[in-house]
């Protein structure tokens, strides 16, 4: 009976709620969350396909199960979890699922995901991470290793020039 009721659910507030657990099961016309400031530590978002705003930030999530896909043509998608536990596999799988999503012509696409404990991406991560920038999603993310894209030219000769093209290069001095 209770599924039945919120299955039409589109915006959920649960804003510091002290909320430790949030059964979001068959919710499958939810397209806003929020839910940061609370003490949840996995979430689980697999039936929300039309979810464009997605608030988990400050909260203890160690796992974040995101949709498979997303219905939504809003003009805008917010993904905030910000300053949380995430571990690099965590990080890694959120990034590949957001890079597996198709994206609607003219929308704004923004990942947050620095802060707290959460881990800066690597291998899978890494190159998720850079064909969602390549795609013109907004990401601010725990500081990640530079991330490699291209050598120009891909050979030469000892003490040739190089230029390296990638992200994150910002206050690198060596590589």
């Amino acid at each position: 009976f209770r599924r039945v009721l919120f299955r039409s659910l589109k915006n959920l507030n649960v804003y510091s709620s002290d909320l430790t657990s949030l059964d979001l099961t068959d919710l499958v016309n939810l397209e806003q969350l929020n839910a940061g400031e609370n003490g949840l530590t996995s979430i689980d978002l697999s039936d929300a396909e039309k979810l464009f705003n997605l608030n988990l930030s400050n909260n203890s999530l160690t796992s974040i199960t995101l949709p498979t896909s997303l219905t939504s043509t809003n003009s805008e998608f917010v993904f905030n979890f910000y300053s949380n536990d995430l571990d690099t596999n965590e990080i890694n799988s959120i990034l590949q699922t957001l890079d597996s999503y198709t994206m609607v012509t003219g929308s704004v696409y923004k990942l947050y995901i620095a802060g707290g404990t959460n881990e800066a991406p690597s291998g899978t991560g890494t190159i998720a991470l850079a064909s969602l920038i390549d795609k013109g999603w907004e990401v601010d993310i725990s500081t990640p290793y530079p991330i490699i894209t291209s050598f120009d030219p891909g050979s030469g000769l000892v003490g040739s020039s190089v230029t390296i093209t990638g992200h994150y290069f910002t206050n690198v001095t060596y590589v």
